[in-house]
């Protein structure tokens, strides 16, 4: 096995990571009542033991300040697909279908939500509320409505809810997030594959569940599992391991590279990484062109095709445009042959023998009929002596 790994975990709490939540759904949404295997998440022992050793500052990459990098955050096109989701005949359905069911609850909430606020759309921050409460508050208001049936309805709708926010089979531009997320860990470990010197041989990186989400809908996770339709336990966390059987002191060819995908729903403590098969595939570790490929299809690595995806024109894409219609004016102004000059500056030329040519044939014409150039002054004063000499001579 190749010594290199790259892990992703989900460290922050939903209700932080709330506040960059995107509107979302339409076809290839989940529904609330689709069963799923895990109920609700867990308190973090596992997470707080790991966070006890900080870690060492490290200076951003100036690549990792390009717009492309913010996942779905300003990407207009993806927020425009989540808002269909919002405006959709389903979210209606759940949203009806729901009213009353949170209105059950004001007795537990109404310190946070009253009566307007109760809904299938807050779905996901009433459901955070409960289950934070639950974990950390010594007493809950009213916790006797709080049956194991009512905290599996409540994470259903929640995830129902944030599900179709973050992913849409027929709109990927709405997992934006996991397409990026995507481009990253391709390009992480393309690095290691190629063994670029001083590729780290183990990258970490941590975001919300929202980008699990996007990712899990891309890659084709819940034809494996309903589960992976759910929202993420804290501290969960994925991984992607190279695995070769090339001996330990040969260098692997990328024929002879393999991919696994494994996955942890909560802190490792209590669930540890499991393997699973990517893209609708049988076998949960497939070769490194075969897993390349899938990638490919939906990742995105740099900023143009970020803004392209996204379909922004401003900011950081402003100077991207800008940058790649230098880049093809340039291209087109070249002039095939060998002297290697652009049609602009062959035009200066031309424009420049022209006027030098009309110049000497003016001088020419100048020289050979005794003409010369005067002010015009000059022109005008000699113009005045000579009425005056006729006139004097007209009145004498």
């Amino acid at each position: 096995m190749l010594p290199q790994l790259l892990v992703l975990s989900l460290i922050a709490s939903p209700l932080a990571a709330a506040a960059d939540a995107r509107p979302g759904g339409g076809s290839g949404s989940w529904a609330p009542g689709a069963p799923l295997g895990r109920l609700l998440p867990r308190a973090l022992p596992g997470l707080r033991q790991r966070l006890r050793r900080p870690l060492p500052h490290r200076r951003p990459e100036p690549g990792r300040r390009n717009a492309w990098l913010q996942g779905g955050s300003g990407c207009t096109n993806a927020e425009i697909s989540s808002n269909g989701y919002l405006s959709s005949a389903e979210y209606r359905r759940d949203y009806d279908g729901s009213l009353a069911f949170y209105r059950s609850l004001l007795p537990v909430i109404n310190g946070t939500y009253g009566d307007k606020d109760a809904t299938f759309k807050n779905g996901y921050s009433i459901f955070d509320l409960i289950n934070v409460a639950s974990i950390h508050n010594a007493s809950i208001p009213s916790s006797s409505l709080l049956t194991p049936e009512v905290r599996a309805r409540l994470y259903n709708l929640a995830s129902a809810h944030e599900w179709n926010l973050a992913y849409n089979a027929s709109e990927p531009v709405r997992a934006i997030a996991g397409q990026v997320l995507a481009g990253q860990i391709l390009d992480s470990l393309q690095a290691l594959v190629d063994a670029k010197p001083g590729t780290p041989r183990f990258h970490a990186q941590f975001g919300a569940y929202g980008t699990f989400m996007a990712f899990f809908g891309l890659a084709q996770l819940p034809a494996v599992s309903s589960d992976f339709y759910g929202i993420c336990e804290y501290a969960s966390s994925m991984a992607f391991e190279l695995v070769t059987s090339v001996p330990a002191n040969t260098k692997p060819k990328p024929e002879d590279i393999s991919v696994r995908f494994l996955f942890a729903n909560g802190t490792a403590s209590e669930d540890t990484l499991k393997s699973y098969p990517l893209f609708g595939q049988s076998r949960a570790t497939i070769s490194w062109n075969d897993f390349k490929n899938g990638m490919s299809k939906f990742a995105i690595a740099d900023t143009e095709h970020w803004c392209n995806t996204c379909g922004k024109k401003d900011g950081k894409c402003a100077s991207s445009n800008t940058s790649a219609s230098s880049d093809d004016g340039s291209s087109r102004a070249k002039v095939s042959g060998n002297s290697g000059i652009s049609k602009p500056v062959a035009g200066v030329i031309g424009a420049l023998v022209t006027l030098v040519v009309i110049l000497g044939i003016q001088a020419a014409v100048m020289f050979l009929g005794g003409l010369r150039l005067v002010k015009k002054s000059t022109l005008a004063g000699v113009y005045r002596s000579s009425l005056g000499t006729e006139a004097g001579t007209v009145k004498a």
